[in-house]
């Protein structure tokens, strides 16, 4: 290895910039918490594009950008965060999906009767 190698290197070592520094910011300072904080986005975010049909996953990503402007940048794997997280909220009944379209679950409600139980679905 000669001189102009090694010098090269270290400057490239100089240079780096550790992640906090380098001016991208993530949703929020908890992995646990960004989650959830994703959860709310996509439920206003549906709710407020209030869509007939539903809404896909791109208005969904610009309605949270949008949101998330002013505040911070979204992690590089955003994508597949908001993908993994619409699957997650479909499984868990929170959100239905109809051809690629995504609409919130009408809440339900648990009701005791005296002898039987009853599930009711409210609008």
């Amino acid at each position: 290895m000669d001189m102009a190698t090694a010098t090269q290197s270290d400057k490239e070592i100089i240079d780096a910039k550790p992640l906090a520094l380098s001016g991208e910011t993530l949703l929020t300072a908890g992995p646990k918490r960004s989650m959830a904080r994703l959860d709310n986005l996509i439920l206003e975010a549906i709710s407020t594009l209030n869509e007939p049909t539903g809404s896909n996953k791109t208005a969904i990503a610009t309605y949270i950008a949008m949101y998330i402007e002013d505040q911070c940048l979204p992690p590089s794997n955003f994508r597949r965060l908001l993908s993994a997280k619409l699957k997650h909220l479909t499984a868990t009944g929170k959100l239905i999906k109809v051809k690629r379209k995504y609409r919130t679950a009408p809440t339900s409600v648990f009701l005791e009767g005296k002898k039987n139980k009853l599930w009711v679905s409210i609008h």
